[in-house]
């Protein structure tokens, strides 16, 4: 898909009109408390948000950047570090791209994972980054550099990417959390009863420590209104090139020149503004001043349905998330856990855990992928029924003929696994009970059809 593709579409060229008519008004105040600090943030507006731009950055001593919050500040960076990355690529200076694109990292937060690849790769990094600029810059999804297995794409990489492209918007949670957030006021408003998958933006959940309490939230999904997860590579940098084009379509719209957006030099300009005021009103969707109170707020909390949560549900104070089996709706907890340590659940409040480790989520994935494909599976998973043969293949059997245990574990493994987005849900089912369907984007398939669940769980537990 081309961007001229893109934004010709109906459901994107309503969205882009509505939202050029909305960036002054009320429709986008909000407020919330940050949790460095315990500062209140309010907002009148979007343009008010981008006013009220705030990112505390470290100071840079090797450009002679000191330590700032200001939106002049982290300008003042982004464009020192533009200039460091853009010269870098064009001199072939695999030291010098490595060095600013560390830099950003820093500025960013988000050194974990990124700056070790960038020195794994160190003496390549001018191919790599420039062919993926170029690739970029063509304005086209399908474009060679997007399916190669060196691509890395983050939200770190999603900076780097941002300052060597044209037009090119940084796409993180928090950009992620305002957008999907417009898009559900724009279907309320518009009267259309699901998000379009135009529009279907993918969000991330806030980079917190396992047992933070009351973490800020991202997932702007609403009752019938849900977004899918973001995932690391190729489905990302697609998706960042949609919401560039976007934006870009916003800030150069007829309505927007009656905004104060337009009181900014260029189409460029505006796109960096929007792109900041989306960053401040993303970081937390939840009204946290007045929590419980008026419609923000009853707006912004999502209940939990008697299906499974869409995204990882309200965290309890040690980090565990809420969910609801599919057949019955029996609630229970889980936790996605990082060194391989695959997904753990336990009754509510309650201490006794429940392991799944990788070798059996992949190997009871692996099963499914040779047995189904793309075609749909049901839970048949009774506990008795399983080892006498006396059920349909499904996923109980899988699980239970590769690992060994009771299929009935399988109940919470399947709302799990719908949970984070590794199963579809089947609207068609060809029978009452419920059935799913592998997601592809999120399977981690190697040439030889082995599965591993392991980068995925761990962008989601990064929310990178």
């Amino acid at each position: 898909m081309n961007k001229s593709q893109y934004l010709a579409m109906k459901e994107v060229n309503a969205f882009v009109a509505w939202k050029s008519a909305h960036l002054d008004d009320a429709t986008f105040a909000h407020a919330y408390t940050l949790r460095t600090g315990n500062e209140p943030w309010t907002c009148t507006s979007l343009f008010n948000a981008y006013e009220k731009y705030r990112w505390t950055h470290v100071a840079l001593p090797e450009y002679g950047l000191e330590a700032g919050s200001s939106f002049a500040s982290n300008l003042l960076v982004l464009d020192t570090l533009q200039k460091e990355l853009r010269e870098g690529l064009v001199a072939g200076d695999n030291g010098r791209v490595l060095m600013a694109a560390t830099a950003v990292m820093n500025w960013g937060g988000v050194v974990n994972g990124n700056v070790p690849w960038l020195n794994a790769w160190r003496e390549d990094l001018c191919r790599i980054i420039g062919e993926t600029r170029d690739a970029i810059n063509a304005g086209d999804t399908d474009q060679p550099p997007f399916a190669r297995n060196e691509l890395r794409f983050t939200s770190g990489m999603s900076k780097v990417y941002s300052l060597v492209c044209d037009g090119f918007a940084i796409y993180d949670s928090r950009v992620a959390a305002a957008l999907c957030h417009a898009v559900v006021l724009f279907c309320r408003e518009t009267g259309r009863d699901c998000v379009p998958p135009d529009l279907n933006f993918p969000w991330a959940a806030a980079r917190t420590s396992p047992n933070a309490v009351n973490p800020p939230q991202r997932n702007a999904s609403q009752d019938e209104y849900t977004f899918q997860r973001l995932v690391r590579g190729r489905p990302y940098v697609v998706w960042n090139m949609k919401v560039s084009w976007l934006l870009s379509a916003i800030a150069s719209h007829r309505s927007t020149q009656d905004s104060a957006f337009a009181r900014l030099d260029s189409t460029a300009q505006r796109l960096r503004a929007m792109e900041a005021a989306l960053f401040m009103f993303g970081y937390d969707l939840v009204d946290r001043p007045n929590r419980g109170q008026g419609a923000g707020a009853a707006s912004l909390m999502r209940v939990i349905s008697d299906g499974p949560s869409h995204d990882q549900g309200s965290p309890t104070e040690d980090g565990w998330a809420q969910c609801k089996t599919a057949a019955h709706g029996t609630p229970f907890e889980y936790r996605l856990v990082p060194a391989a340590a695959g997904i753990h659940t336990r009754d509510v409040g309650e201490k006794p855990l429940f392991r799944f480790s990788d070798e059996e989520l992949n190997r009871t994935l692996q099963a499914l992928l040779r047995d189904f494909g793309d075609l749909p599976f049901p839970l048949a998973n009774s506990v008795d029924g399983v080892p006498k043969g006396k059920v349909p293949n499904g996923l109980g059997t899988a699980f239970w003929k590769e690992t060994g245990k009771s299929a009935g574990h399988t109940s919470r493994l399947a709302a799990v696994l719908q949970c984070i987005e590794i199963f579809k849900a089947c609207e068609n089912a060809p029978t009452a009970a419920k059935y799913w369907s592998l997601n592809r984007e999120t399977l981690h398939v190697d040439g030889f059809g082995n599965v591993n669940i392991r980068p995925y769980l761990d962008a989601v537990i990064q929310g990178d």
